[in-house]
């Protein structure tokens, strides 16, 4: 526990550097966590070259927008969520109909207890016999898709169930089900798998590692390779630099135009020269100061200057309260209608007339394969931004709401919203 904490520490150290400009603080990030990224973009994307092309491209997108990110502790689920959906957005996943969050409708509800989740069901054998790790993490890949992501984030992430929550865009309630339901299909599958013997529980001695998250750890060293590791700082650096040497003056290294290729270790990966200081979007190199001729100006003699009259004085309307939660943003009331929407569903009429009263502003619309239909709806309120999801099923009035709450930022993709849902 103390040694999570000091990792804690640390990264929030070099984050806040990181969002300040700090380049070295950025690349001593990503390699706090490179195996991390490599390891969940071979588990998204499914392949070693799309991994390693995306894992490059997350590393771009995080250097871009670490600048915006609010929550110094939010760095590890927000760097997920950036891998996650650009290996979606590479093999096409927003053109199929999965969603990520939920559980079966007709298993049992019940929350997972602290001691529950502090039951080891599975021998330590399972993960120090490579054969037998093996075989966990094939049962792992039959179960349906938002059950191995609970498993991902709880064991491999070491995500709180608050964490998880954040990252999924869900409530703690839902994170702790989703898990329980997942460790139960997940034991039944080895259960059968050997012949019906049932494997022994046991409470989970204090800091000690869990089985399953021993064997992601194990399965990590094993597929994350020297070689991958190498190439990805190799890239993070050269990301690094290209702004470095442009806040120096130095034009002339950016002006290769906006979307310049770059080879490390025959991985072939667009770097967009856009995020060096001092580069114009058009392509064209910005001309440095240096370049610049100054413009002669005129000296005029100085004259007295003429006698100001006083200022009226004008009542200034009281500072609003700052807004930090979400019941700041919307009040109480509003934050306990949104939270029972987001639990239990709502009738269309009803739920268009709440978000209406909030002063949201619709931003997007989709439709997936199946029908369900989509709309966003967004309000902002000094730097925090709430975004109000509503899912309609065609022919009925039934609705089903999510949301999202956080700093000020750019309007995600519809997928994105999308996989806040229930199959």
């Amino acid at each position: 526990m103390g040694e999570k904490k000091a990792r804690r520490s640390d990264v929030r150290k070099l984050v806040d550097r990181a969002r300040r400009g700090d380049s070295e603080a950025f690349e001593a990030l990503i390699g706090s966590c490179r195996s991390k990224i490599l390891y969940l973009a071979l588990h998204y994307a499914g392949n070693a070259d799309d991994a390693e092309d995306c894992a490059q491209e997350a590393v771009l997108k995080a250097y871009r927008g670490i600048g915006k990110l609010k929550d110094l502790d939010a760095f590890d689920s927000w760097l997920h969520s950036i891998v996650k959906y650009t290996c979606y957005r590479r093999n096409g996943a927003m053109e199929r109909d999965t969603i990520l969050i939920g559980g079966d409708p007709g298993a049992n509800d019940a929350i997972m207890s602290i001691e529950e989740a502090r039951t080891e069901f599975l021998p330590a054998e399972y993960a120090e016999d490579a054969e037998k790790r093996s075989f966990v993490l094939e049962r792992i890949k039959e179960l349906n898709e938002n059950y191995q992501e609970a498993l991902l984030l709880f064991y491999f992430e070491g995500f709180s169930y608050k964490e998880i929550a954040a990252t999924l865009g869900v409530n703690a309630n839902k994170v702790t089900n989703d898990l329980k339901r997942a460790r139960q299909a997940l034991r039944k599958k080895i259960e059968e798998a050997n012949g019906g013997a049932v494997l022994a529980s046991a409470m989970l001695p204090a800091g000690a590692m869990p089985t399953l998250a021993r064997i992601y750890e194990l399965d990590c060293s094993h597929l994350v390779t020297v070689d991958m590791e190498r190439r990805l700082m190799e890239y993070a650096g050269s990301v690094c630099a290209v702004t470095s040497v442009a806040g120096v003056g130095a034009a002339a290294a950016a002006g290769q135009g906006v979307a310049a290729k770059l080879a490390i270790g025959g991985a072939s990966v667009l770097l967009v020269a856009g995020i060096a200081t001092g580069v114009v979007v058009s392509g064209e190199p910005a001309e440095s100061v240096a370049d610049t001729p100054a413009l002669v100006q005129p000296v005029e003699e100085p004259t007295e200057p003429p006698e100001r009259e006083p200022e009226p004085v004008v009542d200034e309307p009281p500072a609003e309260a700052p807004i930090a939660t979400l019941a700041d943003m919307i009040g109480s009331d509003g934050e306990e209608r949104l939270l029972a929407l987001a639990s239990q569903g709502g009738s269309g009429p009803d739920v268009a007339s709440f978000v209406e009263s909030l002063g949201a502003a619709q931003q997007g619309y989709a439709e997936t394969l199946e029908g369900s239909l989509f709309a966003v709806y967004e309000l902002i309120k000094q730097d925090k931004q709430l975004f109000v999801i509503v899912k309609a099923i065609p022919g009925t009035e039934a609705v089903e709401v999510a949301y999202r709450f956080g700093g000020t930022g750019p309007v995600p993709d519809m997928f994105e919203f999308v996989s806040m849902f229930d199959r």
